[in-house]
Formats: structure tokens, sequence, C-alpha cells
């Protein structure tokens, strides 16, 4: 019963038991980003605020240069007709983070190194880009798993699923970040904690990310543990790390 109301007390507060390591040297893993961040030339054609130290490369940045970005990789945007111009430039504000960004390997996920899991994204953010794409359509609601993938057609509706509009799908920006892209980011309020977020656009943005991740490691290189009452967020990170060791 204890160990219920436990679990119960820490999903309630957002409390999670955090895995980033602060390595600021490195992108994450993968064919899709570069070993090391490095500075990109003219032929760079978006993400412009990355190019002095950036994880992509110029020849990815052609695919979001183009008058209606439809598609990445094989992986398509439009499987449920295309997006409004204003939530088109959100999806690729997120994509040029997880793609370009020096500072998301800090939260390189364990068991997906290629991928991010729990980034701090500032509230803000989700909720415009909420507003931006709140009456677009998708088939997934997780962007990650929800898809049947093929490797000639990428990913294509499950056979089951229904063209619904992003705000049945996610009832606010949390939800929006928390849930589009599986893991990779989480929701803070940045009301309270704008030194504790990152941001995907606005001026002088990547300025303000990476101090903001000199904030949030502490010197050992470790998240500093955030939420309500520090003896609260220790004992959720505990029972956590317990769990994943039993499992």
């Amino acid at each position: 019963m204890r160990i219920r109301l436990l679990a119960a007390l820490c999903v309630s507060l957002g409390v999670v038991a955090l895995e980033a390591k602060y390595n600021p040297t490195k992108c994450l893993e993968g064919e899709k980003h570069k070993e090391v961040p490095s500075p990109e030339g003219d032929d760079y054609k978006a993400c412009l605020a990355y190019r002095d130290r950036t994880c992509c490369t110029a020849k990815f940045t052609e695919q979001l240069a183009q008058a209606t970005v439809t598609s990445i990789d094989n992986f398509h945007w439009n499987r449920c007709g295309a997006l409004s111009k204003s939530c088109e430039a959100f999806m690729i504000h997120v994509e040029c983070f997880y793609r370009c960004s020096p500072n998301v390997n800090n939260w390189a996920n364990p068991d997906y190194p290629s991928a991010m899991k729990f980034v701090p994204v500032c509230g803000s953010f989700c909720d415009r880009w909420y507003s931006a794409c709140r009456k677009d359509l998708s088939c997934a609601t997780d962007w990650i798993s929800d898809w049947n993938y093929t490797e000639v057609s990428g990913n294509q509706c499950r056979d089951d699923a229904q063209c619904l509009s992003f705000e049945t799908r996610y009832a606010d920006g949390k939800a929006l970040c928390e849930k589009m892209w599986g893991l990779s980011f989480r929701y803070v309020n940045d009301s309270i904690s704008n030194d504790k977020c990152l941001m995907m656009d606005g001026v002088d943005f990547v300025k303000h990310n990476d101090v903001a991740v000199k904030a949030i490691f502490d010197a050992s290189g470790s998240e500093k543990v955030l939420g309500h009452g520090g003896l609260i967020s220790i004992l959720c990170t505990v029972f956590w790390l317990t769990l994943k060791c039993l499992a």
C-alpha cells in the first residue's frame, strides 16, 4: 500500500528519476548526427541558429529549406493532409533542435543512444506549439510508436487509426510536449524555472540554452533534482531507481 501511495504521489508531482549526464562535447549517437558539434558553411540552409556549432550536416538542412516540408528522411508529416504553415514552423523548430542542437546529447536516452529522453523544455514553447497546431490533423498520438512502418513508404497510419485534430489528441501544450515524441521531452513551467529549461525558438535562444544547461547540471555532471520539495523529490528518485533495479 505504501509503495502504491508513493508511486501515485511521484506521478502526480511529475517527479521522475533522471539519467541525464552533462556531456557538452559530443552529439547524439547514430547516423542522424555528427560525432561532435562543429561549424557549417553557407550551404547550411535551415536551422541557422545552430550553424556555428551544430550536430547536423548542411545536407540534412536542405530537407527543411523546402517551401513546404512534408517529410524528413522518409518520415512523413502529412499523412492526414498538409500541416498548416504555423504548425509546420514549430515542427521544423523541433526537428532542428533534435538533429542540430549540441545540448541534446546531455539527455541521451540510455536505452536508445540516438534518441533523447526527458529534455526539460520551457512550457511557453510547448504552449505556443500547441496553439499553432491545435487544428491540424494526425492519425498518431505518439509519433515514434503509433505508426505502421515500411522500408519503402516510411510511416503509415495504422489501419484502425483516425485523423483527429491535435487538440483532440492532446489536452494542452504539456500533453503535446510529453506525448508526441515519446519520452523525449518534459514540460517545465518557465514562469517558475526560466533558467532551468530549454527553448527551440526566440531571440538568442541558443545562448539561453547554453546558460540553462550549465544551471541545470551540478558540479558532478548530473542533473539537479527538480520538483516540489527537496525531500519528496529525493524519495521519488530513489523509488524509481529501485524499481528499475528490480525490473
